[in-house]
C-alpha cells in the first residue's frame, strides 16, 4: 500500500491510477468493458479494495473531513464481508429488529471473524443508543 498519499494526488483514479488495484490485483486501468466481455477480467475484479478505501480516508483526513475518513475506514473493513451479510447487519440495526445479545454477537463476529474493529465499535455504540431509547427487540416472556 502506498504510504504517501497527498491531497494533490486526488482524484486518485486520474492522478495515481498505478496504485489503484482490485482485491484480486487487477489494476484499475485494466478494467474495461472489452476485458470484461472477453473474460480477461471478471465482475469480481471490478470490486474496490481495502487499500483504495484507505487511500480515500487519508485524503479525507488531509482536508479535515474526519467523519468521511472514518466512513471510508469502516468501508475498508467491510470489503471481505459478503454483501448479503452486510445487508443483514445493516437491517439488524433497525429499531426492534434485534436483542442486545444478538447485536453483541454481531459485534463479536465483526471483530473476531473479519478483524473489523471500527465496525464492531459502531454496532456497540448503536446498541447502546437503541437500548437507551427502548428500541431493542425483547424476548417474549416465558411461562404462563
Amino acid at each position: 500500500m502506498e504510504k504517501n498519499i497527498r491531497i494533490d494526488d486526488y482524484p486518485l483514479l486520474e492522478k495515481r491510477p498505478e496504485i489503484i488495484f482490485t482485491p484480486g490485483g487487477v489494476n484499475v486501468s485494466d478494467i474495461t468493458l472489452e476485458n470484461l466481455n472477453s473474460g480477461k477480467i471478471s465482475q469480481e475484479d471490478c470490486r474496490t479494495s481495502r487499500e483504495n478505501l484507505l487511500y480515500q480516508a487519508e485524503v479525507a483526513k488531509q482536508v479535515g473531513n474526519f467523519h468521511v475518513a472514518r466512513n471510508f475506514e469502516r468501508a475498508a473493513e467491510m470489503v471481505d464481508i459478503d454483501g448479503d451479510r452486510v445487508i443483514e447487519i445493516y437491517n439488524s440495526l433497525r429499531p426492534f429488529r434485534c436483542t442486545e445479545e444478538e447485536l453483541k454477537e454481531i459485534a463479536s463476529e465483526l471483530r473476531n471473524r473479519y478483524n473489523a474493529e471500527l465496525c464492531a465499535k459502531l454496532i456497540e455504540e448503536s446498541t447502546a443508543v437503541l437500548k437507551k431509547r427502548g428500541m431493542l427487540k425483547t424476548h417474549p416472556k416465558s411461562g404462563g
